[in-house]
């Protein structure tokens, strides 16, 4: 199986997808300057809020940190659940996230922003997502806002781990939820 790593090197080395990544990079640009309206309401409700999410190393969950770091200049930390895979840490891991062309234009315009981001060593499929004690009164603490995205999208797993990860998982954030002393519920 292709890491990401190596796909993205591969894919960074077609010319047609450069260009297409520069494409897209000038949409959201302008899609930007037309929302500033919508995009300081979503800033005005994140300034000061914690986030913590799930499945932040995936497409969606990259798209959505950039997204925040890039828009919500006030966000206070957002705290990502990572887990250790093929021997590199969840530091590790979020230093390799980083290193995709979605956040280039973040890494230029707004450097310190990336700061902002936690990694929390963990496992969706382990007791208490596997969270560090210290970590966890972190969350509980201080998180207002949760986004669970993470799942195992292999189509040829067997059911039992399927389940374990995508129904467990899911139960799992959403009793480390029902801690959270700030959360912030609409």
């Amino acid at each position: 199986a292709l890491t990401d790593a190596i796909m993205l090197k591969t894919l960074n080395r077609c010319a047609v997808v450069k260009k297409y990544t520069r494409t897209i990079s000038s949409k959201i640009q302008g899609y930007d300057e037309v929302n500033k309206t919508n995009t300081q309401n979503v800033a005005d409700f994140y300034a000061g809020k914690s986030i913590f999410m799930t499945g932040g190393t995936g497409f969606v969950g990259k798209v959505l940190i950039e997204r925040l770091l890039f828009n919500c200049n006030d966000i206070d930390k957002v705290y990502v659940l990572i887990r250790e895979k093929k021997g590199a840490s969840s530091d590790e891991r979020l230093k390799q996230m980083f290193d995709v062309p979605l956040f280039d234009r973040l890494k230029q315009e707004k450097p310190q922003a990336m700061n902002k981001v936690v990694p929390i060593g963990g496992d969706l499929s382990q007791h208490d997502l596997a969270i560090r004690p210290e970590d966890l009164e972190q969350l509980v603490e201080k998180v207002s806002v949760v986004f669970h995205s993470a799942a195992t999208v292999r189509f040829n797993e067997k059911i039992e781990e399927t389940m374990k990860v995508n129904y467990g998982g899911t139960k799992k954030v959403i009793e480390l939820t029902k801690k959270m002393r700030n959360l912030d519920v609409r």
